[in-house]
C-alpha cells in the first residue's frame, strides 16, 4: 500500500505538468493502480469517495503551504540565502509536506484495506515482487556498464536537469557538474532491500485473517512510519548524499549568470502560479 500513497503524492506535486496531474489525479491513479490490483465495483465506489475527500483537503490545506514554500525558495534565491543549513531546512520542509499528506490519508487506506480479499493481496504482493526483480535486473545492467559509460550517463542526466531550470550551460558549469559524477553514493540496492523489508512487514500484517483493531493499528503504524525499516547503511548513504547535494547546489548557484538566475526564478514562479490556480477551482 505504500506505493499507492507514494503515487498520490507524486501526482499532486506534478511531474510533467502540475495542473494536468492534479486535475486528472483520479483516473491517473486508477490507471496506475490497475497494474497492482483489480478492484470490485464496491471498492471503486469507496475509493472514489476517499480520494475525492483527500483531494479536497489537499487543495484547501496543502497547496497554500506548497505555495508559501516556493515563495520562500524564490526569496532565498533572490537574496542569495543559499547555505547548507538553509538547503537542509527546505529539504526537511519538503518532507513535512509528504508526511502530512501520508498521515492524513493513512486511516482511509487502512479502512480500505480491510475490504481487500486474499486473492487481491496475493496478486498485489506478486506484482510488487515482480517490480523488485525488474529493479534488480535494471541495476545489474547498469553495473555491467563500463565505469566510463556510467559516468557519461550520470553527467548527461544532470546536465539535462540543470538546463531545464537554468537554460544553456557554459563550459565551466558543465565541468563542475561532471566533477560530481563520483561524489554521490548509489542507494539503488539499499532502496530495493528497503522495499522488500517493508513489503515483508506488510505481508506479516495481512497474513492474519483478522481485520479488527489490532490489524488496523499495525497497518496504520506501517503506513505512517515506513522509514524505520531503512537500514543504517541506507540512511548513512542518504545523509551523505544530502550533504553532497547541498554542496552541489551552492557551487552551481555561485556560477549562475543573471540570465540563468532569472530563468530559474521564472520556472519556479510558473509552478507557484499553477498552485495558485489550482486553489481557486
Amino acid at each position: 500500500m505504500k506505493k499507492f500513497t507514494v503515487l498520490i503524492f507524486a501526482l499532486l506535486l506534478g511531474g510533467c505538468s502540475t495542473k494536468f496531474a492534479y486535475n486528472n489525479a483520479d483516473w491517473l491513479v486508477y490507471w496506475y493502480l490497475d497494474d497492482y490490483v483489480e478492484l470490485t465495483n464496491e471498492q471503486e465506489d469507496q475509493f472514489d469517495l476517499v480520494f475525492a475527500s483527500f483531494l479536497d483537503w489537499h487543495r484547501q490545506n496543502e497547496l497554500p503551504q506548497y505555495q508559501a514554500h516556493l515563495e520562500d525558495i524564490i526569496s532565498d534565491i533572490k537574496t542569495g540565502n543559499i547555505t547548507a543549513d538553509r538547503i537542509e531546512e527546505h529539504r526537511s520542509r519538503a518532507r513535512e509536506h509528504w508526511v502530512r499528506s501520508r498521515g492524513y490519508i493513512a486511516q482511509d487506506i487502512v479502512d480500505f484495506s480491510t475490504t481487500m480479499s486474499k486473492d487481491q493481496m496475493v496478486y498485489l504482493f506478486a506484482q510488487l515482487e515482480k517490480e523488485n526483480v525488474e529493479d534488480e535486473e535494471e541495476l545489474l545492467e547498469r553495473l555491467e556498464e563500463s565505469e566510463k559509460d556510467q559516468v557519461k550517463d550520470w553527467v548527461k542526466r544532470n546536465q539535462k536537469n540543470s538546463r531545464r531550470w537554468l537554460g544553456k550551460l557554459n563550459d565551466d558549469q558543465k565541468d563542475f557538474i561532471a566533477g560530481f559524477s563520483d561524489r554521490f553514493d548509489s542507494t539503488r540496492q539499499h532502496w530495493i532491500e528497503y522495499k522488500r523489508e517493508y513489503q515483508q512487514q506488510l505481508r506479516i500484517v495481512f497474513s492474519n485473517p483478522e481485520r479488527g483493531d489490532a490489524f488496523k493499528q499495525k497497518l496504520f503504524d506501517l503506513i505512517v512510519d515506513p522509514e524505520r525499516f531503512r537500514s543504517h547503511e541506507f540512511q548513512q548513504a542518504m545523509d551523505a548524499n544530502a550533504a553532497t547535494s547541498a554542496e552541489y547546489i551552492m557551487g552551481l548557484k555561485d556560477m549562475m549568470s543573471n540570465k540563468q538566475m532569472d530563468k530559474l526564478i521564472n520556472e519556479i514562479e510558473e509552478v507557484k502560479d499553477d498552485l495558485v490556480s489550482l486553489q481557486s477551482r
